[in-house]
């Protein structure tokens, strides 16, 4: 009995010192010498992977900018850049019924920052919606001329400050209301020309401060603490007194002066887009979110 209680204790004392060389803290794999085991393939860390990375150049690593917009926003309303920085996306996270949407009405540049411009939608009161969790999204190119941008802002539309002239129409709008003109824009050589009266009127330039020079054939237009005065037939105009060089030139029409839009519209702080799907020149003085 005696041997037989010995030989069960000398085979559980064999078993735990066998254990003790397995187990504690041994870095190589079972089966393999140190060398082998140097060159197999190590754990990596999934709870280091699940971050996101926010190293990279800015304006150019999606994540960077989206995490600044979601900061920003206060509609709830984020984006995200494809890895090519060529398909801009915009999300209005989770809502409780169909009837909404989102869409983009423009992107530009405004310096180094990309100006998203975007509209809501909502369900009609009185209408009928279907009960079920939508995502309203919506997506677009950007253009091929957009290649580098520092930061991205997003304009809700509906509260932009928005005037539209649209070519050889003889009504402009501003805001909500429609203001008939006696003359209309036109297009010549690629360019839109406004008529002077209407377009300063619209950047809230008051008619006594809307000054024309036949002996010169310039006309001044004074806003606040701001002179611009344009010439005839001139590729130069000066905001006080300092030259600024445009690639058209105002036009003398029937007795009227028509502008580029574009130069007067920014000289006043203002922004002037092209709207080709309406044939309209969009100028607006947007808020930033």
């Amino acid at each position: 009995m005696r041997t037989k209680s010995m030989l069960i204790w000398s085979l559980l004392f064999l078993c735990l010192l066998g254990l003790s060389i397995i187990v504690p803290g041994n870095s190589q794999s079972p089966g393999l010498s140190r060398a082998e085991a140097a060159q197999a393939p190590q754990t990596q860390n999934l709870s280091a992977l699940s971050q996101p990375s926010w190293s990279g150049l800015p304006g150019r690593d999606w994540p960077i900018l989206q995490k600044v917009l979601k900061s920003e926003n206060i509609d709830g309303v984020t984006y995200s850049l494809s890895e090519d920085i060529k398909i801009l996306t915009l999300y209005w996270g989770e809502k409780p019924t169909g009837g909404y949407s989102i869409s983009i009405e423009s992107v530009f540049l405004d310096g180094s920052t990309l100006m998203v411009i975007y509209r809501l939608k909502y369900p009609n009161p009185s209408g009928v919606v279907i009960t079920v969790l939508t995502y309203p999204q919506s997506s677009v190119s950007l253009p091929p001329d957009i290649i580098s941008f520092t930061g991205v802002k997003l304009i809700r539309a509906d509260d932009l400050n928005r005037v539209i002239f649209t070519i050889d129409k003889n009504i402009y709008k501003a805001g909500k209301n429609s203001v008939s003109m006696n003359a209309t824009p036109f297009m010549e050589n690629g360019r839109a020309f406004v008529p002077v009266r209407y377009l300063s009127t619209a950047l809230g330039v008051s008619e006594d401060r809307v000054i024309w020079s036949p002996r010169d054939a310039t006309v001044t237009l004074i806003k606040s603490d701001t002179n611009v005065r344009f010439a005839v037939g001139k590729s130069t105009f000066y905001i006080n007194n300092e030259p600024v060089t445009m690639n058209s030139a105002p036009i003398l029409r029937e007795g009227r002066v028509y502008l580029p839009a574009r130069y007067l519209s920014e000289a006043l702080g203002y922004r002037a887009i092209w709207d080709a799907a309406e044939n309209s020149v969009v100028i607006m003085k947007y808020s930033i979110y």
